[in-house]
Parts: C-alpha cells; sequence; structure tokens
C-alpha cells in the first residue's frame, strides 16, 4: 500500500488561504488523534504538539480565526522535528500562487517528501524539480504519484479508481 512507505501521508488543498488553513487544521486534528492513541493525557498532548491551552480534557480544540497560524506553526513544527523524516505532504492545486503564498506553509527542513500540484508551470520555483504533464484520468496521476515518489508496486491501490 502507498502509505506503506512513510510513516504519514497529508494532503492539502490549496486552492485558497482558507481550504490551506483547513488542511493544516486537518493534520493536528489526525496528529491530536494519533497521540490520544497512546495516552488520553490532552494536556501532555498539547505540549508536545505545541498547542498548550487549547486541547479540552477530550482532545477537541478550537482556535479562533486569529490563532490559525498558530495551528500551521505547530503542524509545521511536527513536520521539522528531527527523527520526524519520513512523510508525505502533497500540496493539491496550487493553481493560483498570487493567491496562496506557498513557501508560509512549506515546512524549514531538509527531510520529509513535498510534492506540489498545479495546472500553472510558474509555480516550480528555483531549486526545485518539475514535471508538466497533460489531463489524466485518476489511475494515470496515481502511477505517476507512486513514480515521482519512487514506488515501485503498484499494489492495493488499484481499488482506488474504482
Amino acid at each position: 500500500m502507498f502509505t506503506s512507505n512513510y510513516s504519514s501521508v497529508f494532503f492539502v488543498n490549496t486552492a485558497s488561504v482558507q481550504t490551506t488553513i483547513l488542511g493544516f487544521t486537518q493534520i493536528m486534528q489526525r496528529l491530536v488523534r494519533r497521540h490520544g492513541q497512546i495516552s488520553d493525557d490532552y494536556v501532555h498532548i498539547s505540549r508536545l504538539l505545541d498547542m498548550a491551552g487549547k486541547l479540552d480534557p477530550t482532545g477537541c480544540f478550537i482556535v479562533t480565526p486569529e490563532e490559525e497560524q498558530q495551528v500551521v506553526s505547530a503542524v509545521k513544527q511536527w513536520f521539522a522535528a528531527p527523527g520526524n523524516t519520513n512523510w508525505l505532504l502533497v500540496f493539491d492545486n496550487l493553481d493560483d500562487p498570487d493567491l496562496v503564498d506557498i513557501e508560509k506553509y512549506i515546512p524549514s527542513c531538509n527531510h520529509g517528501t513535498i510534492i506540489i500540484t498545479s495546472r500553472r508551470r510558474d509555480c516550480v520555483r528555483q531549486g526545485r524539480r518539475g514535471l508538466e504533464v497533460q489531463q489524466m484520468h485518476h489511475m494515470e496521476s496515481i502511477h505517476l504519484l507512486l513514480n515521482a515518489c519512487s514506488i515501485p508496486k503498484f499494489g492495493d491501490l488499484g481499488a482506488l479508481g474504482k
């Protein structure tokens, strides 16, 4: 399976700033749930995830619009943590780089794997590797993603195309 090659796989819809922040909020929710399976000490989990005071005793968190950037920063910090190197983060639909400054959302580390999808050629920045493709069917895009991540086996992904 695709996810067995990574410890964590995340997709963020970067069509707008709102969907990008929502994607980071969903990542934080997954991280809280994951830690909650190990321990239900949400005070400790909130400190681990740099969300102190934001989690209630059941693991739910609520942030105001003013605090959304704190969630983004906390998630980026999780990606950049030493030893947390085997993750995949896909920024999908970055079709308007003037609307979403993707640089604000890319973790500051040299580990992990980041894929940015866009319909625009100018979204590939200096120093990044780009691959131009034509419109594809769903299964073709899965094959391309697997090849880009150096995953040789298609395996169980065939069921996703149905």
